[in-house]
């Protein structure tokens, strides 16, 4: 399991799961790298998944979320020892994250699917639940889960039946048919997202000037009060 912030990569240790590892700092024309001096974070439950918000790193388990801050050690521990993170504390310990590609970070907020459904966790660590509205679709798989490039929306990709569209500035959800996919990634910021054809895999780019699904026309439904 690997996340990237805080200028750094964070990855799950295979060997201990209730570890957090992490890489020195980013530097430009360097790839990731990592010294096995850093020690590692013990965050005291099995990483299912990770994430980062204003710069407390969230560690998930499938039953309890928790956080560390701090700015990490440096690139020679011995240097500085004072200079490090923080130990880990409890944000909720009644719910978790189900799988690693439900977990969405925005600027302002963390979105996940938990075993009971979707939650979010604010700036301010409080834990909300937010799919009360999309419970009956809480048996999907969630293969990916990532921002809309330039609007306040999350598109939660599933595997099968419908994948689901949260904008969180409203509060509001809707539906998409027809758009199962095998996993999703924005890139030069714009969605795309991987589907089994029929004879291969394909991959489709969103086109915000288009209204044709492929080469399906799109029509708009609403229903008002």
């Amino acid at each position: 399991i690997i996340h990237a912030g805080k200028d750094r990569l964070f990855f799950s240790d295979p060997t201990d799961a209730t570890l957090i590892r992490y890489s020195q700092t980013r530097r430009t024309g360097y790839g990731p790298e990592v010294s096995a001096d850093l020690p590692a974070q013990y965050v005291g439950a099995p990483v299912v998944a990770i994430g980062t918000l204003d710069g407390a790193v969230l560690a998930f388990s499938s039953s309890s979320v928790r956080y560390f801050g701090g700015t990490g050690p440096l690139a020679n521990p011995d240097a500085a020892p004072q200079i490090g993170f923080s130990a880990t504390e409890v944000v909720t310990g009644d719910v978790g994250c189900a799988s690693a590609r439900s977990l969405a970070v925005t600027p302002d907020r963390v979105l996940f699917k938990s075993d009971r459904g979707l939650y979010q966790i604010d700036r301010s660590r409080q834990v909300g639940y937010v799919g009360a509205p999309v419970e009956g679709y809480n048996a999907q798989d969630v293969t990916s889960a990532d921002p809309v490039p330039g609007k306040t929306q999350i598109l939660f990709l599933t595997d099968s039946g419908s994948t689901l569209l949260y904008d969180y500035f409203f509060g509001q959800w809707s539906t998409y048919t027809n758009h199962e996919g095998l996993d999703a990634a924005v890139v030069n910021n714009t969605y795309h997202y991987i589907r089994a054809g029929a004879a291969d895999l394909q991959v489709y780019r969103s086109n915000p000037d288009s209204y044709l699904d492929d080469t399906s026309e799109i029509r708009l439904h609403l229903e008002t009060a």
